[in-house]
């Protein structure tokens, strides 16, 4: 007895206990509000619907991490807050020429585009694709600033807000015109609004410290700022050159299965699929990226330190695969008798392809803690080969199940258990690398 009470003690003087509890708290309660809401915006909008908002969320999800070039990633890392304010400066200057050239790209195929991705709604909408790309590097230069401040307190408030407002206005909306339109234009003002909110946490007023960046103190010559930045870049050349890659194929593994099932099997699918793997991924959201945002601040203290990763990383991922279980086990058992439920008759299919998705998400979820430590241990290179490798597979394996088979259920079993695989030989060769205290970045 007097073992727990110590035990409880411990974790209530644990900084990082409370940090985690601060993130998963505000996560927590901004998926509750969609949770409560989604039984109700399901009925109102419908698979077809939802279908071409995944669709277009996809293609979004897919060109937000080449735009940043990967160095927001880095904003942690550096032992000066001028580095990392510097670092959110490329961050976002390289996302405004990713964006114009994406613009003007769109601008002349977006009728093929349209076409070609079976887009239901109106091709103006591609051309907001810029903006969206452009709001969430705003939002990740904004988060990692704020992350590595430890304004966990500020991340939680803005994720409660945003979540209320979107919820909120789907509803409202709804119940007054429930179209695919009015789901884009919400999507659209949600990453605008978690952007300003999130920059202006940052104590932001102006347009350049809206960059995240350090502001050019008028006696520096510009020579001068130049060159740092250009010796910033070099250090951190890794991000551009494996994380930003590894990213963007990640983001492909996840999102083109929503865009090839849309184009073989109709929206519907893909509304299926869409619905499922957001219900799936709430706990990820919820209690996975609190302990992410959390480890890699503590992880970086860490290394800065020279201390071994492994020990903690092993603990923690623990922790998260006992957490896991308890969230999936009952999808994987009666997922589409639960969705159907929820969320009506007409979603009883998107429970049958839960039971399948929830297996890689599962190790998605107790993925973090090796995940987060690859940037610490110079493997950006090993996470860029997996990537590609996994990728590919996963890809190849989709379009064979489905073509062959032509049945979506069939397609997303066999992506899920090749992705499933992946995540397994990723964790178990970040854990390898954080055995070795002579990968730390700053041994």
């Amino acid at each position: 007895m007097e073992d727990k009470i110590r035990i409880i003690s411990r974790l209530r003087k644990s900084s990082f206990i409370r940090s985690v509890a601060l993130v998963a708290g505000g996560s927590a309660a901004a998926q509750a509000i969609m949770v409560i809401l989604s039984p109700l915006i399901t009925r109102l909008y419908g698979p077809d619907a939802f279908g071409s908002l995944r669709v277009f969320t996809s293609v979004a999800a897919v060109l937000i991490p080449l735009a940043g070039m990967g160095y927001a990633e880095a904003i942690v890392l550096p032992r000066t807050a001028r580095q990392a304010r510097l670092l959110g400066t490329i961050s976002v200057l390289s996302a405004l020429a990713f964006s114009a050239l994406l613009l003007f790209s769109i601008a002349l195929f977006r009728l093929s585009l349209a076409a070609y991705l079976g887009f239901n709604a109106s091709p103006f909408f591609l051309l907001l694709l810029p903006l969206v790309v452009l709001c969430a590097v705003f939002e990740k230069t904004g988060s990692q600033g704020l992350i590595r401040n430890r304004s966990f307190r500020l991340i939680s408030g803005i994720a409660i807000i945003q979540a209320l407002l979107t919820g909120v206005a789907k509803v409202g909306a709804g119940f007054i015109y429930a179209s695919v339109q009015t789901l884009l234009w919400i999507y659209i003002g949600g990453h605008f609004l978690h952007a300003l909110l999130l920059q202006g946490a940052n104590r932001t007023g102006t347009l350049r410290e809206i960059e995240g960046a350090c502001p050019v103190k008028k006696e520096e010559p510009n020579g001068l700022f130049q060159q740092r930045a250009v010796d910033l870049m070099r250090e951190y050349r890794d991000f551009p050159i494996y994380r930003m890659p590894q990213q963007f194929l990640s983001a492909v593994s996840a999102n083109l299965p929503v865009i090839i099932l849309g184009a073989y099997f109709g929206s519907a699918t893909a509304g299926f699929y869409g619905l499922a793997l957001t219900v799936l991924m709430l706990p990820v959201t919820v209690i996975s990226r609190a302990f992410s945002q959390v480890l890699l601040s503590k992880l970086t203290s860490l290394a800065h330190q020279g201390q071994r990763l492994l020990p903690f990383m092993v603990k923690t991922t623990t922790v998260l695969g006992a957490l896991g279980l308890v969230a999936f086990t009952p999808v994987w058992l009666l997922g589409p008798q639960i969705f159907a439920f929820a969320f009506g008759q007409e979603w009883y299919m998107a429970g049958t392809l839960g039971r399948w998705i929830a297996v890689p998400v599962f190790f998605q979820f107790v993925n973090p803690p090796t995940v987060q430590s690859l940037a610490l241990t110079n493997s950006n290179r090993y996470l860029f080969a997996w990537s590609v490798l996994s990728t590919v597979v996963k890809i190849v394996v989709l379009l064979i199940a489905g073509v062959i088979f032509q049945s979506g259920v069939i397609a997303v079993a066999a992506y899920s258990t090749v992705a499933a695989l992946a995540y397994l030989v990723r964790i178990a060769g970040a854990m390898k690398r954080a055995n070795d205290p002579t990968r730390l970045r700053f041994a």
